[in-house]
Parts: structure tokens; sequence; C-alpha cells
């Protein structure tokens, strides 16, 4: 994590919370002192410490049965994973502003459409042959070609950084009509999008499928 914060009362830590990036997590409240307004006083000063940081956007995983602490407190449900968790978020930005810019980007091709996402490290003849592929597919009813949503995994964990992963396809890919090169954000296979402190080790498979999926096609697709 990148800080946490401690809640004392009499020299008895009663609270706690840490953030990682814009994720809010391992927050708890003694249970005795439940309903005191403790959660909100330990998410404002992470949220505070954010602002510092430049961070204004802000993601929290919680149990199901928590979730509704939180959407008291401002945060927006955007996903769960029954019945490990729920994903909600906060601050500036929500998915609804990544999606009404996912339809900018997508707004010239045909209505029929598909989606490939990919992270490129780096881009190659393989990748360009899926997507190739999967344009040639997609068409509609009258046999007219659809369109394809290439999504770029944004999360710089690969050895070629985001800004060029995110170049070389869309270069690779520019003489194909009807594909969009557009990036994940943190919507798609991002370490910000899975609570794996929430799930034992042999459930995460499950745990991360249901997400992911639930994810994009309530939302994305």
């Amino acid at each position: 994590v990148d800080m946490t914060v401690l809640l004392y009362r009499d020299d008895e830590i009663v609270g706690t919370g840490s953030f990682a990036g814009p994720v809010l997590r391992n927050i708890a409240v003694d249970d005795t002192l439940q309903g005191e307004g403790l959660t909100a006083t330990i998410l404002n000063a992470l949220v505070q410490e954010q602002s510092r940081r430049g961070i204004f956007h802000q993601i929290i995983f919680t149990k199901p049965a928590a979730a509704p602490r939180f959407i008291d407190l401002g945060f927006r449900e955007i996903a769960r994973a029954s019945p490990w968790a729920v994903l909600l978020e906060g601050g500036a930005g929500s998915i609804e502003d990544y999606l009404a810019g996912v339809k900018r980007e997508a707004i010239a091709l045909p209505k029929k459409r598909a989606a490939v996402v990919v992270n490129c490290n780096p881009f190659t003849l393989g990748h360009r042959g899926l997507i190739e592929y999967a344009a040639g597919q997609i068409a509609d009813s009258g046999g007219a070609p659809g369109g394809v949503l290439v999504f770029v995994v944004q999360e710089d964990r690969s050895l070629f950084p985001f800004e060029h992963r995110f170049d070389l396809v869309r270069r690779g890919l520019a003489d194909l009509p009807n594909v969009v090169v557009i990036p994940t954000g943190i919507y798609m296979v991002s370490s910000a999008t899975f609570p794996t402190y929430f799930t034992r080790e042999e459930q995460l498979a499950d745990a991360q499928a249901q997400l992911d999926i639930s994810l994009f096609a309530q939302r994305i697709a």
C-alpha cells in the first residue's frame, strides 16, 4: 500500500484504512464502535492524502453486505462478483465518463461490433492476425462488414510502457477501416478492478472471471 492511517481512542487502535494508488482498501472499524461515523473519518483522511498526491478518482472493494455503508458516503456501485465483493467508485471521473469516450471513438463504426482486449507487449503479427480475423468475421445480416473495438490494456506492468504499446497497435492497424483502438482505462484487466485480498486463492479465478464478465457485459458492452 502507499499509505495507512490508524484511528485511536484512549491509546487503542479502533480503526484503520489504506490506499494503493486509486484503490481504498483494508478499511475496518472496531465492531463496538459501528455507527459512530468512524468509517467516514478514515475515508476523509485517505482521500485528502490521495488528493495531495494528485489522485482524484477512488475505487473501493467491499463485501456485498457492507456496500450500502459506502454508498451512503457517496460511492457508486459499478459491478459485483457475488458472493465475494462489490466494486464501487467515487471522486472525479466515473465509468460513465469512460464509456462516453468509448462511444465517441466508436461512433463511426458500423452498428454490428465485436471487441478484442489485448496487452500487446509488444504488438506482433500474431495480434494483427487475430484482429484481422475478428474484423472479417463480424458482419450484419446483409453481409456488410461490422466494426471491431480493440481495447489495449492501459496498466503499466509490462516490459513495454502503455504509450508505446498503444502507439504500436494503433499504427499496426491503421489500414483497417472498421477497427478503432481504445485504452482500457481501469475498467478492464486492471489490478485496480479486482480485490485479491477479499478472495481465497482457490476461488480467485472464479471471482475474477465473474467480476470481469459483469463489468464488461453490463456496462461496457
